[in-house]
């Protein structure tokens, strides 16, 4: 399903792949921001991307939130997680910015000394290591109402 509609209207949205998600945040934020990039560069396999701009931003594609983050991490409500091995490549990157797109359609958005100060440390079942931030420090970016 994938329609958009006007202020004060129900935006529906179902963005199944990271892919047809990165188009769709760069068309908002270019659209509602002004933002323009140069280059964007798939990280983790294609679900997270860099995006060389005015400033560098990453862009991170979430199926579902980290319903466990209370139970696993001790955190407040639902979280956010991404590997450290992701992040340190964001920082290399000289991201500033991280955007959250769920697959409803929602976009947030934290910066990234943010994400790193007030995120919890912990190993997955994988054994790698991950951060994870209660969804709650997320700035929701398209104040749209968003259903599926």
């Amino acid at each position: 399903m994938k329609s958009i509609k006007k202020e004060g209207m129900k935006m529906e949205k179902n963005i199944l792949y990271a892919s047809s998600g990165i188009k769709y945040v760069l068309e908002y934020l270019k659209r509602n921001l002004g933002y323009k990039h140069r280059n964007v560069r798939p990280i983790n396999q294609g679900r997270y991307y860099i995006v060389y701009g005015e400033p560098n931003t990453a862009i991170v594609f979430k199926r579902d939130w980290f319903y466990k983050f209370k139970e696993i991490c001790g955190g407040e409500g639902i979280g956010e997680s991404i590997n450290v091995e992701d992040l340190k490549e964001m920082i290399k990157s000289e991201v500033k910015i991280i955007y959250t797109l769920h697959s409803s359609g929602q976009i947030y958005k934290i910066d990234i000394m943010d994400y790193l100060l007030n995120s919890i440390s912990w190993r997955n079942k994988e054994n790698k290591e991950v951060r994870s931030i209660s969804v709650h420090l997320l700035e929701r970016v398209n104040k749209e109402e968003v259903s599926i």
